[in-house]
């Protein structure tokens, strides 16, 4: 899998704490030449490694992708596909916002072979919209749905966060009400979390953000599992929803131990049982990658030495295994899936039952054990997070 980071928004929103910022003209246009470079010699170094390798899935996420112009798009799928090997039914996708999508860019997309798009909406109600801090209104996410139909795309995911401060189980079913007349494929549904640098968090703190009520939040989750039940929505991981056979083979991915490479600043890569993570500084990312010389000679010392994160840095072998151990559980649980048995004993040799089976077994009134897996039941994806601190060991 190939994950391609773009930094760029034209506002930070309330309660974003990704990395994402304004950027001018030659910024943006050194970002993005620093990206190629990157993309290709990852890509050549990946080819050394391992010949054969293809690429299952490309995501295009940020920040704002779809605030680029469309030939830096265009430029960096020119560069994926000299460069890659890419499965001829590889899953394209591309995040975008309603004020900076148009017909002309989604056009441009599909004939950059992009088959999945991603529209941030969040709410259907204006006012929402002005507390989370957006700077669309339903009216241009509607008609930014409708480009991209027109465009081609017949795969389309709509973001959405429920318990924004004031919201009420009417306004989300409204919300759910108005994005279901769209018929989407996709819908990925978010907790609305506080996030320390935030504005939100500065608003929480000093007891001004009128949150909804724990009994509040309970109707609006009931209003959500069982209006995207009945209209045929499968629940496939803890905030997404699908029509059959539209999961998001990416996020997929993600949570079933798939390797993939990060392009771009702050990207994360997973390869060879070990995590990985580009700098988080514009300045010096593009700095790095102007002046690179061809100095690493195979993709685990580029990838080992430019990382400002390790996951298992300085640890024991018998650390290290207990951290992909955990790591394994913590992402597989989150999917209708869960952990599977077979693929847990052939990539550690030891079993989950024996592992784990105690504490998983101890919460049977929302984990299902059957012969392959352990898996939530409903009820159990929605105390997932407790349940899952309490498995790491």
């Amino acid at each position: 899998m190939l994950y391609i980071h773009i930094p760029f928004c034209e506002k930070k929103c309330a309660y974003c704490d990704f990395l994402s910022f304004k950027s001018d003209d030659e910024e943006t246009e050194a970002y993005i030449n620093s990206l190629n470079i990157e993309l290709i010699q990852k890509a050549a170094l990946l080819k050394n490694h391992s010949p054969k390798y293809e690429i299952s899935s490309i995501f295009i996420g940020g920040g704002t992708p779809s605030i680029l112009d469309a030939e830096y798009i265009y430029k960096i799928f020119d560069n994926i596909y000299k460069n890659f090997s890419v499965d001829t039914d590889a899953e394209i996708s591309i995040e975008s916002n309603p004020n900076s999508l148009t017909y002309e860019k989604a056009l441009s997309y599909v004939k950059n072979g992009i088959n999945r798009i991603s529209i941030g909406l969040q709410s259907a109600n204006d006012e929402e919209l002005k507390m989370l801090g957006r700077i669309h209104n339903y009216n241009q996410f509607a008609n930014s749905y409708d480009e991209a139909i027109k465009a081609g795309f017949q795969n389309i995911n709509i973001d959405l966060i429920k318990n924004i401060p004031n919201q009420t189980s009417a306004s989300f079913k409204n919300t759910l009400g108005k994005v279901l007349n769209l018929n989407p494929s996709h819908l990925s549904v978010y907790d609305l979390i506080i996030e320390e640098g935030t504005k939100f968090y500065e608003l929480y703190n000093n007891n001004e953000l009128p949150l909804p009520s724990e009994e509040e939040q309970g109707k609006i989750d009931e209003a959500l599992y069982s209006t995207l039940k009945d209209n045929n929505y499968i629940r496939y991981e803890i905030s997404n929803y699908a029509r059959n056979g539209k999961m998001c083979k990416h996020n997929l991915g993600y949570w079933t131990d798939v390797p993939y490479l990060g392009i771009g600043l702050a990207a994360s890569s997973y390869f060879e049982n070990r995590r990985y993570k580009n700098n988080i500084n514009i300045k010096n990312y593009i700095s790095f990658w102007k002046s690179y010389n061809n100095q690493y000679d195979n993709l685990y010392d580029l990838l080992s030495n430019t990382s400002i994160e390790n996951n298992i840095k300085d640890l024991s072998p018998k650390e290290i295994e207990q951290n992909l151990m955990n790591e394994y559980m913590m992402l597989s649980m989150r999917t209708i899936y869960g952990a599977r048995k077979n693929y847990f004993h052939k990539k550690f040799g030891g079993t989950i039952e024996s592992i784990y089976g105690k504490v998983l077994r101890s919460y049977s009134d929302y984990i299902i054990e059957d012969d392959e897996s352990f898996h939530f039941t409903d009820k159990g994806f929605d105390i997932s997070n407790q349940i899952l601190s309490s498995i790491i060991l």
